[in-house]
């Protein structure tokens, strides 16, 4: 029996699995908080540097921040960068640590206890919490002093400490580790909480079937799944790198930096929503497919206005960026979901925290694209780093192309049958056998 069996019978998206998920979806927020409010504290106000041999005024500035607190300007302006490339180092340090020892992450989570038929809705509406930081950063527009804007944004999180109580364990990796018992204590709480009836024996014997956990390498043993990894980490290193680079490059747009964010937080809001009205239409790879290499288009567009329009065609430039991001926003939801449903059970935690440290490469490398306006003069600073943003995003998404359809199919629990998914369409023919077939096909 397989486990997407069992969710029928517990209910795919019952009152248990809600309250887990927007458990789980909460601290989305705060850590879209911490990343996104650096254009804020970091934000470097109008300023000019000392002329050697004249004697310097100051210049008129509203309140102090902290780029001219630490001197960050001038001939050190690239501080900006190192600080915010330490912060996603840090993020990149801890995935790469703690999620290997937990063996989980909140998505993994979240995904692995709700049924084929919701993942779409739960995959997606996450990130609405986690693009909400655009609204609550802006915040920053009435609280002037950075210390006191990031003490207001950072207090909350104290309370995430509950969470060691509040959140059990996947049953779905506890059957993968043969933990039966806590596996079983968990259903039939959440059977118990959705007022579902659940056959006594339903652990008993292990009727349950399951693998155990295969380590990383595992995926060697297929040129495919080889393959597949591949694409998968490259998409999830430029999403990231499109979608940090372009969050933290709305400050060199022009403009006002606080509506340029509420602008580019509705962009996201409206590109989730197209999400979840597509992706059951068209399925995950070719939205993904779709947005990225729309997204990049976007960005690289914007040396047009730049070339050819002066500076009365800022607002082309600005729009054309923030589009960008609303694409690359929806390649990076859907990526997500998509590659939970790509690999199996047994590799899914592996495969996830793999993925999710070339996304936070990724991040690190963006500060320093988002800010070569910092050292590259004019309109051409400016454009190079969405060009940049832009080729890489087209040509990730083009590689995708490659990869299989996960549309309407089980959650493959083992290698075997992660090897059999087919590269086509599933609505063809979903009634047959859930998507797989004995050819190996990537």
């Amino acid at each position: 029996m397989k486990f997407d069996d069992l969710l029928k019978e517990l209910g795919e998206f019952g009152t248990y699995q809600k309250r887990l998920y927007v458990l789980l979806c909460i601290p989305m927020v705060s850590l879209g908080i911490q990343i996104m409010v650096t254009v804020f504290t970091l934000g470097v106000p109008d300023h000019r540097c000392a002329v050697p041999g004249l004697d310097n005024d100051t210049y008129a500035i509203q309140g102090e921040q902290h780029a001219l607190a630490f001197d960050w300007v001038c001939d050190r302006k690239l501080y900006k960068s190192h600080i915010q490339m330490m912060f996603m180092l840090g993020s990149l340090v801890s995935c790469a640590v703690l999620v290997p020892l937990s063996d989980m992450n909140d998505y993994v989570s979240g995904v692995e206890l709700v049924g084929p038929c919701k993942r779409r809705l739960t995959g997606i509406i996450v990130e609405f919490f986690w693009s909400s930081a655009n609204f609550f950063v802006v915040t920053a527009y009435f609280i002037r002093d950075w210390q006191h804007l990031q003490l207001v944004l950072s207090a909350p999180a104290i309370l995430f400490l509950t969470y060691y109580w509040l959140i059990p364990e996947s049953p779905r990796w506890l059957i993968s580790k043969k933990r039966y018992v806590m596996a079983d204590a968990v259903i039939r709480h959440a059977a118990k909480v959705n007022k579902v009836t659940l056959t006594s024996d339903q652990f008993i014997g292990n009727i349950l079937v399951s693998d155990r956990s295969e380590p990383l390498w595992s995926i060697l043993t297929s040129p495919s799944l080889v393959t597949r990894s591949i694409i998968i980490f490259l998409n999830w290193f430029v999403c990231s790198l499109g979608y940090f680079g372009l969050g933290l490059n709305v400050a060199s747009l022009g403009g006002s930096v606080y509506v340029n964010s509420l602008i580019a937080g509705t962009t996201e809001f409206v590109s989730f929503i197209a999400c979840l009205l597509l992706l059951d239409r068209t399925g995950r790879k070719s939205l993904h497919c779709v947005c990225m290499i729309l997204g990049g288009i976007c960005c690289t567009a914007t040396i047009l206005p730049v070339l050819y329009g002066a500076g009365d065609l800022n607002w082309l430039t600005i729009l054309l960026a923030l589009l960008g991001r609303g694409f690359v926003s929806a390649s990076f939801a859907i990526v997500i979901l998509y590659t939970s449903e790509l690999f199996p059970t047994v590799l899914r935690n592996s495969v996830m925290a793999s993925a999710s440290i070339c996304s936070r490469i990724g991040g690190v490398i963006s500060p320093y694209i988002a800010n070569l306006a910092l050292v590259l003069p004019g309109d051409l600073g400016r454009a190079v780093p969405l060009i940049i943003f832009g080729l890489s995003m087209v040509g990730a998404g083009s590689l995708a192309l490659l990869l299989p359809e996960t549309l309407n199919r089980n959650l493959p629990e083992s290698i075997d049958d992660a090897k059999k998914m087919r590269r086509i369409n599933p609505k063809l023919d979903e009634s047959q056998d859930n998507g797989y077939d004995e050819e190996v096909i990537h």
